[in-house]
């Protein structure tokens, strides 16, 4: 309005608790740093794992639908990586050096 205020009404207030819902409660990547090969052993059956680079490229993908899965990065080269996991609607990020 006129007066300087800001209508909220259409905002999403439950952003942050319903994100707790959809995490993946626990993920391993091992070893770290990583040499070759990564180890990824994960609570749920991943459907889907995305590595990027620390600019935010995605380097790799696979979809090993397993809760522990062996990744070859030896193509990468060395640095830091974020992974992405997901299963259904859930998700984790965690990250590894190599």
């Amino acid at each position: 309005d006129g007066l300087g205020n800001v209508d909220t009404s259409n905002t999403c207030s439950t952003a942050a608790s319903s994100t707790i819902d959809y995490i993946i409660k626990s993920v391993n990547v091992y070893p770290n740093p990583v040499k070759n090969i990564a180890t990824i052993l994960a609570s749920e059956t991943i459907e889907m794992v995305r590595i990027y680079d620390l600019t935010g490229r995605m380097v790799k993908q696979a979809n090993p639908n397993k809760t522990e899965f062996s990744l070859d990065v030896a193509d990468l080269s060395n640095g830091a990586y974020i992974v992405k996991l997901s299963v259904g609607n859930k998700e984790a990020t965690t990250k590894f050096i190599k």
